[in-house]
This record gives C-alpha cells, structure tokens and sequence, in this order.
C-alpha cells in the first residue's frame, strides 16, 4: 500500500487515503504526463505506474501498483486533461466525467426572462392556491 501520493501538477481528488484506491485528477491542457510524489513503508515494495504517457483531452486511466511479494495494490486515477476552451465538469459517484462546454457570457436578455418566468410560476400558484371557492349547502 501507499502511505503518500501527491500530484504535483493536478488536483487530486478527494484527498489521498491509503485504503482509498480510486481518484479523479484534473490536469491542464499542456500537461502529457502527471508528476507524482509517492511513498510506500513496505520494504523492498515495487511500484509500478501504467498509463501516465501522452495523455489526452477527456478522460485518461492512470494505474499505480504496489507489490510486494504475492500482495498487490493498485490504485485507479481517473485523469482529466482540460480543453483550452472553457469546460465545466461533472464527476459522479463512479469517477466518470461529463464534459459541458460553458458559453463566455449569457446575452442580457436571459436573467429578465429567467426572473419573469419564475414570477408568472409564483403568482399563478398563488392564484391557484387561494382562489376564493363557493360553499356548496
């Protein structure tokens, strides 16, 4: 097992726990291979790491093995490499991003509209809602 793993030109996330074996990482768009800090106590242990070469935009797998003797440990990155555009992403329970391209900037008219909408929302609920009814006897 590790005891430390650090990216050193990305972001890690959450925050490293050596029972933990899956991570997201979020890398910039000139990085094409992440630079790591690791430490493990198990004497005489190798480490090995697959996948950290020539990394691509969108999702990339980078895998960190830790052996000794006939105990593995492999530890799961799920890397990220940003587009120069403006992205927004997404990470679900299972490490899987997805990608929305966000515009620079909304045009003027959208918060008016988007404020109206949700008054005509309110003021027919309230109409609804307290509408005066007629008493059958």
């Amino acid at each position: 097992m590790l005891d430390k793993l650090e990216v050193l030109n990305g972001e890690l996330m959450p925050e490293f726990d050596s029972y933990n074996m899956n991570y997201s990482v979020i890398i910039d768009d000139e990085v094409n291979s992440l630079q790591l800090n690791m430490y493990s106590s198990l004497v005489n242990a190798d480490i090995i790491v697959e996948g950290n070469n020539n990394l691509t935009y969108g999702e990339n797998l980078v895998t960190i093995k830790v052996v000794k003797d006939d105990n593995e440990s492999i530890y799961t990155l799920h890397v990220y490499k940003e587009d120069k555009e403006s992205t927004v992403a997404f990470v679900d329970d299972n490490a899987k991003a997805l990608e929305i391209k966000a515009p620079e900037k909304l045009p003027d008219y959208v918060a008016p509209l988007i404020g109206i909408t949700c008054f005509l929302i309110i003021l027919t609920l309230f109409l609804l809602l307290f509408k005066p009814r007629k008493i059958k006897n």
